[in-house]
This record gives structure tokens, sequence and C-alpha cells, in this order.
């Protein structure tokens, strides 16, 4: 949802796109080497906000561009996010093969959906227009 919702007062999500949207478990075969850029980390190594934190993902996506570029072991970061500071985790296409996941479930068949959505404040609506799913 990131920034959908700022300065709106309405939150309104359609069913079209909840529709659209899976989810599943991921598992890893081996501990994966991940650059952890949680808490103060960033700051030590130097790292502006801008790049850890900005709205804008340009400045972040190029850092992780160069890391994965000079082909040290890393198979990701681990980071907070900016909005919940909860732990988030971008992981490298060359860790792919240590990873599996459980089948495809459709979101909307996730019972954590509706407390999620009451939670965040956002409706669900049919289709355009006043209707409610």
């Amino acid at each position: 949802m990131r920034d959908r919702y700022e300065g709106k007062a309405k939150r309104i999500l359609h069913r079209s796109y909840l529709d659209q949207l899976c989810l599943t478990q991921i598992r890893s075969s081996r501990a994966l080497v991940l650059l952890d850029l949680r808490g103060a980390a960033a700051h030590d190594l130097g790292i502006d906000t801008d790049t850890s934190r900005a709205c804008d993902h340009t400045a972040g996506q190029a850092f992780s561009e160069a890391l994965y570029s000079i082909r040290i072991t890393l198979d990701g970061i681990l980071f907070h996010s900016r909005l919940t500071t909860g732990d988030c985790l971008a992981i490298y296409d060359r860790a792919f093969t240590a990873l599996s996941g459980t089948a495809p479930v459709a979101l909307l068949q996730s019972a954590l959906l509706p407390v999620e959505l009451a939670r965040l404040g956002i409706s669900v609506r049919s289709k355009r227009g006043f209707d409610r799913a």
C-alpha cells in the first residue's frame, strides 16, 4: 500500500486488484548471506537517508545494484521498512536456487486479510461506485 493513501481520507481498494494477488511461504535450504542495514547500521556505513528511507527508491535501488554488481557473496539485504520499521528482505536472484515456496494461495482466501484491512482502515469495493464487497 506504501504511499497510495497518503493525504487521502478514504482508503478504497477494488476487489479486481486483490483478485490478482496471492501469497506463499518461502523457505531457504541454507543460511542466506545478508547485509543487515537495520537499526544504526545504515548510518554507521555512511549510507544517506535518501538511500535508506526516501519515498523515491532510486537511490536505494542504485545502492543495491552496486552491491550486486561487485560480485561479493551477498544473497540480499535486510532492512527496516521506512513506514513501519518492520523487517524487510530483498533477495538477489543468485540466491533463488536455495529458495522454495508453498503453493500460492489467493490473497482473498487469507483469514488475516479482513483483519489487516480493518486495521489499516481500507474498504474493498466490488466495482467503482459505492458497492462494497
